[in-house]
C-alpha cells in the first residue's frame, strides 16, 4: 500500500451539492452578500410577526425591510459575499454547498474518486465502438458494462484498491454566492438572470485530501499517481479539443496541464467518455439524438433544440459559466497535485 496527499487548489468557483436549496426565507441579502439564517432563532428575534412572515410569499430581506425589523443579527449562521455584484435577487434560492455535521463545507472522497474513474476510462476506450446511448426501444444502458469490461464487476473492481479520503473541512468564509451564467456556440449570454443560484468554493481555496492505492494482490490497481495525472490532463485536453475550444469564448485565463472539472454546473461533456468513444462527428450526432430524448417529452421531443447541435457542430450546445467581479469564466476548474507520503 501506498499513501499519497491529494492537494486541490481552486481556480474557479466549485460546487459540490447536498441537494438542499437556501430558500428566499432562509437568507438576508444586505450589501452584496448573503446571511444565511437559522429559522429557530429568527422566532426567538420577532416572535410575533414570525408567523406572518411565515404564511406570507415576501423574501425574508423584503419582510424586515418592510416590517423595519433590525434585530436579526443573532440569528445569521454565516455570511458569503455575492461572487458577481447584483446578480443574486432576494427572490432567488440558492443551491446548498455539502456540509459535514459540524456545518462546514467538504468534498467527499466519492466526488474526486469518480472523476479520476471517469479520466481513466476515457482514455481506455478512446476509438473503440461502444454504443452507450440508450435505445428508445432498450431501456437498459451499456454503460455498465463499459465500465466492468474495463475495471471489474463492483465486487471485483480495481477501484477497490484506491481510496481517498473526504477532504478536510473547510470555513464556510471559503464559500461565495455565483449564479449560473450560459454561453452559447457563439460566445452570447442571456440578456435576463436565470434563476439557478450555488454557494461555491471561491477561486483561490486549497483542498486536502488523502489517498492509498493498493499495488498488489486480489483487485490491484495498475498506475501510480503520475499514471493519475496523465489520464486527468489527457481528459482535460480531450474536454478543450472536443467541446470547450468550439465556443467563441475567451476565458481570462486558459487553465491545462493538471486541471479537473469537479462538481456541479461543469457541463455533460466533463462528466462522460463520449466524444472518446467516436469519431468527433459521428459523437456530436450521437450526443445531440440522446439528448435531444433524454431531455424531450411527447408534446415536445426536443424541447431544448439539442438537434440542432449537429448542424451548429458541438453538443450539448451550452458551455456552463458562472460570473465572479464581472468576468465570466467555466465553472469547477481545479488545480491537482499528488504527493507520495511516508505509511499512514
Amino acid at each position: 500500500m501506498k499513501y499519497y496527499d491529494v492537494n486541490l487548489e481552486v481556480l474557479t468557483p466549485v460546487h459540490v451539492g447536498n441537494g438542499k436549496k437556501i430558500s428566499k426565507k432562509d437568507f438576508i441579502l444586505d450589501g452584496g452578500r448573503v446571511n444565511v439564517c437559522d429559522p429557530f432563532k429568527l422566532y426567538k428575534a420577532f416572535p410575533q410577526q414570525y408567523e406572518a412572515f411565515m404564511m406570507d410569499t415576501n423574501s425574508l430581506t423584503n419582510f424586515l425591510t418592510y416590517n423595519r425589523i433590525g434585530n436579526y443579527q443573532s440569528a445569521i449562521k454565516y455570511s458569503m459575499p455575492v461572487a458577481d455584484a447584483g446578480s443574486i435577487r432576494n427572490r432567488d434560492s440558492i443551491d446548498e454547498f455539502i456540509k459535514d455535521p459540524h456545518g462546514l463545507p467538504y468534498i467527499p472522497g466519492s466526488t474526486l474518486k469518480g472523476y479520476i474513474r471517469t479520466a481513466i476510462l476515457n482514455d481506455l476506450v478512446r476509438g473503440e465502438e461502444f454504443d452507450k446511448f440508450r435505445d428508445i426501444n432498450n431501456k437498459d444502458t451499456t454503460a455498465q458494462k463499459i465500465e466492468e469490461l474495463k475495471f471489474g464487476k463492483i465486487s471485483e473492481s480495481i477501484f477497490k484498491s484506491l481510496i481517498i479520503s473526504d477532504s478536510l473541512p473547510l470555513s464556510t468564509k471559503d464559500l461565495i454566492v455565483c449564479k449560473k451564467v450560459d454561453i452559447t456556440v457563439k460566445g452570447n449570454e442571456p440578456k435576463s438572470l436565470l434563476n439557478l443560484c450555488r454557494e461555491c468554493l471561491r477561486p483561490g481555496t486549497k483542498i486536502k485530501f488523502k489517498m492509498a492505492i493498493k499495488h498488489k494482490g486480489d483487485n490491484a490497481f495498475p498506475y501510480d499517481a503520475n499514471h493519475i495525472l496523465d489520464f486527468i490532463a489527457w481528459f482535460a485536453g480531450d474536454y478543450r479539443d472536443n467541446y470547450s475550444n468550439h465556443f467563441n469564448f475567451k476565458a481570462p485565463k486558459h487553465y491545462d496541464g493538471d486541471i479537473l472539472f469537479l462538481g456541479g454546473g461543469v457541463g455533460y461533456a466533463s462528466k462522460t467518455i463520449n466524444y472518446s468513444l467516436y469519431e468527433r462527428k459521428d459523437a456530436v450526432k450521437k450526443i445531440a439524438k440522446d439528448l435531444a430524448y433524454r431531455f424531450g417529452s411527447r408534446k415536445k421531443p426536443d424541447m431544448h433544440n439539442h438537434e440542432k447541435d449537429i448542424e451548429i457542430g458541438v453538443s450539448p450546445h451550452i458551455l456552463k459559466c458562472t460570473k465572479v467581479n464581472g468576468v465570466t469564466m467555466e465553472m469547477g476548474i481545479c488545480r491537482i497535485g499528488i504527493n507520495e507520503i511516508e505509511a499512514i
